[in-house]
């Protein structure tokens, strides 16, 4: 097996695995956060099992049925009150449970070069995957 094919197989099987294990990659879309996460950042999530929400962190959680990444400002056993940087009010208490996971980096206002970066990384894969087929 050439390198090239390998690394495609390494690269899928990476991301397939990190994304079973939780991990996720979000854009955000609105200014709540805007003075630490400008909109259409992407945010590199890690799931709340492996990383544990403290006082100040970043979380993304379930609200209804959209996914909220703001800073979590209290919390005790059962539940997390966060707030967005960029509001004045805090948000009701969410369960614990609710909380996806907490933010390891953010990626600020680039989704053009993101987008492209990843365009790129699935065309040669694609390309890797598909011409070993046609061998």
């Amino acid at each position: 097996m050439k390198l090239g094919n390998l690394l495609a197989v390494f690269s899928i099987f990476l991301f397939i695995l990190l994304y079973l294990l939780g991990f996720r990659i979000i854009v955000v879309l609105t200014d709540s956060m805007s003075s630490t996460i400008p909109p259409l950042s992407a945010c590199f999530v890690a799931p709340s099992w492996l990383i544990k929400p403290q006082n100040s962190s970043i979380v993304l959680f379930k609200f209804y049925k959209f996914l909220v990444l703001h800073r979590v400002v209290k919390m005790d056993e059962k539940y997390v009150i966060t707030k967005g940087d960029n509001r004045s009010f805090v948000d009701g208490k969410t369960p614990i449970e609710d909380v996806v996971g907490v933010v390891l980096f953010s990626i600020p206002s680039y989704p053009i070069v993101f987008a492209l970066i990843f365009a790129t990384f699935c065309t040669a894969v694609a390309y890797y995957i598909l011409r070993s087929k046609v061998r």
